[in-house]
């Protein structure tokens, strides 16, 4: 689900999943825009021995921390996804080494993955989710294949954010630092991953009230979850999975330990009112005498509902 602020303009970045043929189009509602490449296309003249370093026809620009991904398109009409780490001058470096059967007996071709488009707030005005379409068509070398991508766009006040970030979480535990794979700068992929799979638990929790993560007022509570979340995730990708079930179970701890004392935006304007704060969204409802369910969420039902004279004991 992609996130856009109400009243701000939403920039739209798509990442194909293959070589594209022509101008992509996106479509909102009644509206159709064309996607623009972020980068042109570059032409590659030949590889280094370890096949990491691709040198180019001519220098090129620098790339943003998006723009990494790339297919390299060979003269014998076969493509291969390619990670691009930096490029200096005429010199593309790769962070994962290519195959040896890459063929550059003539130039081959460099294309991003990377599109973008510019949506005018006036476009997304109301808060509410907009299905939205993407047009393509894909270069498999001399055939063409016409694609459709679907999605939703939410557009909120505030999207749910921790503010957890590479600096705060590498600060907060320095020995992960080094466990920075190669072809990575830093760890906000792991930290995106990890915000998707809070959201999902918060939004569960939240759901009774009518309510989502981004109806939260205070997620910046959840900061310390949201930390232990993706140091399990960088740890599954490190293979130690003992270890990563042990943070795993750290960060949902503590995210139900916070949930207990949550803010939620009840009436959805955007302001703390009363009866809002501190809201029980786990751990049953408070004086709950019928046993240990500490992991149980009570129902909008349960929470209005008074039994009468006659059902009391």
């Amino acid at each position: 689900m992609r996130k856009a602020i109400k009243g701000l303009n939403y920039n739209f970045i798509w990442d194909c999943t293959s070589p594209v043929i022509g101008i992509p189009t996106l479509t909102i509602g009644n509206t159709t825009y064309n996607l623009i490449k972020s980068t042109s296309d570059l032409i590659a003249n030949s590889i280094s021995n370890d096949r990491r370093t691709i040198t180019l026809s001519a220098n090129a620009n620098s790339l943003k921390p998006y723009q990494n991904n790339a297919y390299l398109m060979t003269d014998a009409d076969n493509y291969f996804p390619i990670q691009v780490l930096r490029i200096v001058d005429n010199n593309l470096i790769l962070g994962t080494p290519l195959p040896r059967e890459v063929s550059f007996q003539d130039a081959s071709t460099i294309q991003f993955s990377n599109w973008s488009v510019n949506i005018p707030a006036n476009d997304l005005p109301l808060i509410k989710t907009y299905t939205y379409s993407i047009d393509y068509t894909q270069n498999f070398g001399g055939q063409e294949i016409n694609r459709n991508e679907k999605g939703i766009i939410k557009v909120c006040k505030r999207p749910f954010n921790t503010g957890l970030d590479h600096n705060r979480l590498v600060n907060s535990f320095p020995q992960i630092a080094d466990k920075l794979s190669r072809n990575q700068t830093d760890f906000n992929e792991q930290i995106k991953t990890a915000l998707e799979e809070l959201a999902l638990y918060v939004r569960d929790l939240v759901l009774p009230k009518e309510c989502d993560e981004d109806d939260v007022h205070n997620p910046e509570m959840l900061l310390n979850a949201h930390t232990y979340l993706t140091l399990a995730i960088i740890y599954e990708l490190l293979g130690n999975l003992e270890t990563a079930e042990k943070f795993r179970s750290r960060g949902i701890e503590l995210a139900d330990l916070t949930m207990r004392t949550i803010s939620l935006d009840l009436n959805k304007n955007n302001e703390v009112d009363l009866g809002e704060e501190n809201l029980r969204q786990k751990g049953g409802n408070r004086g709950d005498l019928r046993g240990n369910f500490a992991g149980r969420v009570s129902s909008e039902y349960e929470d209005r509902y008074k039994p009468s004279r006659s059902f009391r004991h």
